[in-house]
C-alpha cells in the first residue's frame, strides 16, 4: 500500500498564506489532506466583526479540486437556503468554475480572503435576520455591510438598473 503525502512545496505555501490571512487557523496534514481547523475571522476594512469554528479539506489538486469548507461550532444552520450540502454538511462558497475564471489568481490566500470569506460575510449578515439588501433598509445595515465590496457591488447595480 502506497502512503499518500501532501507536498511539501503545496504545504508551505498553505501555511504561508494561513499564518498572514488568518493565523487563528491550525494547519495540519491527513493523508493527502492539508487541513485547517480554528477560529476563521472575518473581517471589515477597519477590523474583525465574527468569527466561525471550521474545517477546510484541501488536496494537492487545488485549485483544479475545491475545497471542502465545513462550520463547526453550530452557527450556521444546515439548510439549503444557507448553501450548505445536506448529504455532508460542507458548503457552497460558489460556482467554483465562476472562481476560477474571475478570480486574479489560484492560491490559498485569495481563497481565504476572496469566496471563502466572502461566504462567511453573508453568513453574518443572515444570522442578523436579514434577507439581502435593499434600497429601503439601506441605513439599517449594519456598518460593515456598507462597507463589504459585496454591498457596493450591489448598490451599483442598482443604481445602474434604475437609471435606465
Amino acid at each position: 500500500m502506497v502512503e499518500l503525502i501532501v507536498p511539501e512545496d503545496f504545504l508551505a505555501h498553505v501555511q504561508e498564506a494561513v499564518a498572514a490571512h488568518q493565523p487563528e487557523l491550525k494547519v495540519t496534514t491527513a493523508k493527502d489532506v492539508v487541513l485547517l481547523d480554528g477560529l476563521f475571522v472575518v473581517s471589515g476594512p477597519e477590523r474583525p466583526f465574527d468569527s466561525y469554528q471550521v474545517r477546510v479539506c484541501i488536496t494537492a489538486g487545488f485549485p483544479w479540486q475545491e475545497p471542502l469548507v465545513f462550520e463547526t461550532g453550530g452557527k450556521i444552520p444546515k439548510v439549503d437556503n444557507r448553501h450548505v450540502f445536506p448529504k455532508h454538511g460542507n458548503f457552497c462558497l460558489g460556482v467554483w468554475e465562476e472562481w476560477l475564471l474571475t478570480a486574479p489568481d489560484h492560491t490559498i490566500k485569495t481563497f481565504l480572503t476572496g469566496i471563502m470569506h466572502d461566504y462567511f460575510i453573508s453568513q453574518t449578515y443572515l444570522k442578523l435576520g436579514a434577507t439581502g439588501p435593499s434600497e429601503k433598509g439601506r441605513t439599517a445595515m449594519p456598518a460593515f455591510w456598507r462597507a463589504s465590496p459585496i454591498y457596493w457591488v450591489w448598490r451599483t447595480t442598482q443604481r445602474s438598473s434604475l437609471s435606465t
